[in-house]
């Protein structure tokens, strides 16, 4: 379980809830920089929030586990991390936050129809995003603002065993901002990464073993919904440090797994983890 630490980037600063991310704090008491008390409460997505004034405290949703294949820095014997989808589908449904609990914007919980007021980046339940006064489907070619783009099934079709630098962040109400991953950004290390992805054109089904060759070719087999179905190619997380100095590059520092999920929904968006990752690429 992550601890319950108090965090010293802007975004938890500025704010009038407690420094601390509410999903790391389950059930716990904190003071906010208002000063006013606060509980980390669940709603009924079992996503936790910041909740003002002292109450009885909610207990925790039944957790599930997420299983994870066990191998080393180097060498590939990791394999695509293994979730729940029936959970995934209800965090899908109704969070579209910063990834914490903590997202201040009301709007961000709202489907597209029903947003009044839309603002340029924003966001909806429903998996859109506003730019240039409309709304379009985050994972569609038309997504594309302050240099970035959602890492889909089609970008990777286009990138065959060459390297795809990937920007990683928990899930926002925001598009990213052009420089949020850079240290000036204030963005913390764990929440803002970069990763290096090579695709080598496979796909498959976990846990079976039996892989579809040239599937980004041949997109044959079709994806059935709520199938563990994956895009093969090795992922390597970045060099911090190399990071913070080449924002346009990485330089491989640590084996991630083999290969991204496909959200089997809309059957392209990809990701390192569908449960709590977005995955951005340079337009």
């Amino acid at each position: 379980m992550p601890a319950c630490i108090e965090q010293k980037t802007k975004k938890y600063r500025s704010r009038g809830s407690p420094p601390y991310s509410a999903m790391d704090c389950k059930d716990l008491m904190k003071k906010g920089n208002d000063g006013a008390t606060y509980v980390s409460k669940p709603d009924k997505r079992g996503i936790y929030r910041w909740v003002k004034g002292v109450g009885s405290v909610v207990g925790s949703p039944k957790n599930k586990t997420i299983k994870r294949k066990s191998g080393s820095k180097s060498g590939p014997k990791n394999k695509i991390i293994v979730l729940d989808m029936k959970e995934y589908d209800a965090k899908r449904k109704g969070y579209m936050g910063d990834g914490d609990g903590d997202d201040d914007g009301a709007d961000a919980w709202m489907k597209s129809a029903d947003i009044k007021s839309p603002t340029e980046g924003m966001i909806s339940k429903d998996g859109r995003v506003y730019i240039k006064n409309k709304w379009v489907a985050t994972s569609s070619d038309k997504a594309i603002l302050n240099g970035f783009r959602k890492f889909t099934v089609d970008y990777a079709a286009k990138h065959i065993n060459k390297p795809v630098i990937l920007y990683t962040r928990e899930y926002g109400s925001k598009w990213p901002a052009r420089n949020a991953w850079t240290k000036a950004a204030g963005n913390a290390d764990n929440t803002y990464s970069r990763m290096k992805f090579i695709p080598n054109g496979d796909a498959g089904i976990f846990p079976k073993k039996k892989k579809f060759v040239n599937w980004l070719t041949t997109r044959s087999p079709s994806i059935k919904e709520g199938t563990h179905f994956y895009i093969d190619g090795e992922t390597f997380i970045c060099n911090n440090k190399a990071q913070r100095i080449s924002p346009y590059d990485c330089a491989p520092d640590e084996f991630l797994a083999d290969g991204l999920q496909v959200d089997t929904k809309d059957k392209q968006t990809l990701s390192t983890n569908l449960m709590n990752t977005e995955v951005f690429v340079k337009a």
